[in-house]
């Protein structure tokens, strides 16, 4: 028959366009990250199994697939780390060293060897930054990243939503082996961690052949959705 005899019209459509009842709190994450100085990237879905097993929250949690195209992508990621390690290190492979990102995505959990009878889908945040966190001036010179820089957002993103976080530090066995000991804390609201940042931990850094002292977080959206936008109040004085 062909294409081009077919009339150039849209088919009608009588419904209308409903937001997701969770944009608008995304939207706020996104917008205060693009305004701390961050760029949004996206990483790949799938990882390497090594990954998998070191980024995932608890053991043998890692959803394997049964027939890989490649080693690189042998597992469905259980966190957001791994692709952030990766873009953070291809930016200083290239001579980039001053890196801030952010990621929102979906995590997969689930049982591994291959024989998955459910996955189960968060959505997540990843942060990372390296480098300096104040450029030199002429009258000042530059301030690297440190781990107050990645608190501070930390602090500004949760200051959005009602409830009051708590941070816990020096935990042991309760914080993940990819943060620096001493070095990171665990986030929660109303009894609930929903998140965890710090330094990178040394071993990491050193099998990924990272030159710069790294940081990074990452956090259950899902859990912090949970918690209404907080409303702004004026008061007259």
């Amino acid at each position: 028959h062909g294409y081009n005899r077919f009339a150039n019209t849209l088919p009608s459509f009588a419904g209308s366009v409903v937001e997701l009842p969770w944009a608008p709190k995304e939207r706020m994450v996104r917008r205060r990250l693009l305004a701390s100085g961050y760029t949004e990237a996206v990483s790949s879905t799938f990882c390497y199994a090594t990954d998998a097993v070191t980024f995932a929250r608890q053991k043998n949690s890692h959803v394997s697939l049964g027939n890989p195209l490649s080693e690189e992508v042998g597992c469905m990621r259980p966190s957001l780390v791994p692709g952030m390690l990766a873009m953070l290190a291809h930016n200083l492979n290239r001579e980039v060293d001053n890196v801030r990102l952010f990621e929102m995505g979906t995590v997969f959990t689930g049982l591994s060897g291959g024989n998955v009878n459910h996955v189960h889908e968060k959505f997540s945040l990843a942060i990372g930054a390296t480098g300096a966190a104040v450029a030199a001036h002429a009258t000042t010179g530059s301030r690297e990243y440190s781990f107050y820089d990645l608190k501070g957002v930390a602090e500004e993103l949760l200051s959005g939503f009602t409830g009051e976080p708590t941070y816990f530090a020096g935990e042991s066995g309760s914080m993940p082996a990819w943060l620096h000991p001493g070095r990171a804390v665990r986030v929660a609201i109303d009894g609930k961690t929903i998140g965890f940042f710090g330094q990178l931990a040394l071993q990491e850094s050193q099998q990924r052949k990272l030159r710069q002292t790294i940081f990074v977080g990452e956090f259950d959206l899902d859990s912090l959705f949970r918690h209404a936008l907080r409303e702004p109040v004026h008061v007259a004085v």
